[in-house]
């Protein structure tokens, strides 16, 4: 995961969000020092925090993590063995 990248994503939708870094850590429940590193990319959200800011923020988690997933997540795609293996039957006649 690109901690930068996902810091850089949280400070650009606080800030369409026309909020201070004081008052996102405020509601979420974060102190300011500890939203700053989180936006700096030096620390990684814990999930509970992370719903947090998604929800304060009005924006969905692929907005923040797409890419923070880096180049490996777009270079395998899910394939037909992909879903045999899950079991996974793609014409719904499981039985």
């Amino acid at each position: 995961m690109d901690k930068i990248m996902l810091g850089m994503r949280i400070r650009q939708a606080r800030e369409r969000n026309n909020l201070m870094s004081e008052q996102l850590a405020e509601r979420i429940g974060l102190r300011p020092t500890s939203l700053d590193a989180i936006e700096k990319g030096s620390k990684v959200p814990k999930i509970d925090t992370f719903v947090a800011i998604v929800k304060t923020l009005g924006v969905t988690c692929d907005e923040l993590l797409i890419d923070s997933l880096g180049s490996s997540f777009l270079k395998y795609p899910k394939t037909d063995k992909t879903d045999e293996k899950m079991g996974v039957n793609k014409d719904n006649s499981n039985g």
